[in-house]
């Protein structure tokens, strides 16, 4: 098992196995998988729609009044 251990619920699986970042069960699907030198288009775009997801509920979560000090920064 890889430092990163499970991080996901159900089927899914986030970690690195070798040297490809892993993103559900399936290594043998090209998609599933980002290699660490190559990006590939349709699994940078499942990883990156996985973490929005997962980011949600903890934005969500947060505290609605701004944070002290920053009340009249704009972002």
């Amino acid at each position: 098992m890889s430092p990163f251990g499970r991080l996901g619920k159900g089927d899914e699986f986030h970690g690195v196995r070798g040297k490809k970042i892993t993103i559900d069960q399936d290594l043998l699907v090209r998609e599933f998988s980002l290699n660490l030198q190559t990006f590939i288009d349709q699994g940078s775009r499942l990883a990156a729609a996985r973490l929005a997801a997962g980011l949600i509920p903890v934005i969500k979560s947060l505290p609605k009044k701004p944070v002290s000090g920053n009340q009249n920064k704009i972002i």
